[in-house]
């Protein structure tokens, strides 16, 4: 898989957080996924559900999720003997991938009484 140096970039810098923007099939989804895989890769320290990937619609949070849970089932069978992809795959239902929305709705239900508010509302 190739990628341009601006996308190796976007992959491999460790020392910030990163906004990836670009235009529609540009390879946003793909490049988010490489650096997924890329930090649980060279941190294997580093739970799952300590990585944020946020997009703006459900079906794209759907596709990179699908996309991710497909490179650690890849993983699990190309490398059979790294216990941490199996361990990784297994935690993929906790893995915060998702959409702005969904992000700030678990954000508030996980400090719903602090936020003064009920941790079954809807996000309409």
């Amino acid at each position: 898989m190739s990628f341009t140096p601006q996308q190796e970039k976007a992959i491999q810098t460790l020392d910030k957080n990163l906004i990836v923007v670009a235009g529609a099939g540009s390879g946003k989804t793909r490049v988010l996924v490489e650096r997924f895989l890329y930090l649980l890769q060279v941190d294997e320290t580093l739970p799952l559900n300590a990585l944020v990937a946020i997009t703006f619609t459900r079906e794209a949070a759907l596709e990179m999720r699908n996309r991710v849970r497909k490179s650690l089932e890849e993983n699990v069978q190309n490398f059979p003997q790294q216990v941490r992809w199996s361990n990784l795959l297994a935690e993929m239902d906790s893995a915060r991938i998702d959409t702005i929305h969904g992000l700030c709705a678990t954000i508030l239900r996980a400090n719903a009484p602090e936020a003064g508010i009920d941790p079954r509302f809807e996000v309409l």
